[in-house]
């Protein structure tokens, strides 16, 4: 949801390759905070003590199954902005 925008907007995102995975600075409304940046990731995932300082309220839980099949339930939040390079993502971005 948060990149799809019509038409679709270009901007640059810096990174570092950490242990092989491709790792990204973003604004979040308490200050800059790293990621892994994942390509194929449908969601954004954030941390509880992030939740936690963000106040993010818990819009759901749900029930998730990972790679070996186990099944866990996850919060989903709603977050008031998620800024990337120079593009912000606005109230749509559910983490």
């Amino acid at each position: 949801e948060v990149c799809a925008r019509r038409p679709a907007v270009r901007f640059d995102l810096p990174y570092t390759v950490e242990h092989g995975k491709y790792v990204v600075v973003l604004g979040t409304p308490a200050g800059p905070r790293r990621f892994i940046f994942d390509t194929g990731a449908s969601g954004t995932c954030i941390s509880e003590s992030l939740r936690d300082e963000l106040g993010a309220e818990i819009v759901k839980t749900q029930k998730v199954r990972d790679f070996e099949g186990h099944v866990v339930p996850i919060d989903l939040v709603r977050l008031d902005s998620l800024r990337m390079g120079g593009l912000t993502a606005m109230p749509d971005a559910t983490a």
